[in-house]
């Protein structure tokens, strides 16, 4: 999954910094596809959760909630394409 930067400035809706200020929320209009919610220290959430909104914009990035199912769809297909991928192989070939 891409590093928060790349994540904020690709999804580019309203961002604000999290109470403990040590990370940022996202909020936008979209659907996650599939069900996994969770990769490292990124959560993804679009219903059944509760979080505490704190009014601290992060400049730069706009102060309005905006649409974005494609963007929240590439990052997440981005994410499964790599925890998909199996780690190579050693060769069981005698020499």
């Amino acid at each position: 999954m891409p590093d928060a930067a790349a994540i904020v400035l690709r999804l580019d809706s309203y961002t604000e910094w999290s109470p403990s200020a040590t990370g940022v929320h996202v909020i936008l209009r979209g659907r996650l596809p599939g069900s996994r919610r969770r990769r490292g220290k990124v959560e993804l959430n679009d219903q059944g959760r509760f979080f505490c909104m704190t009014g601290e914009h992060v400049r730069g990035t706009p102060e309005a909630v905006e649409e974005r199912q494609a963007e929240l769809e590439q990052i997440t297909v981005r994410s499964s394409r790599r925890r998909s991928r199996s780690p190579p192989q050693r060769s069981s070939r005698s020499t």
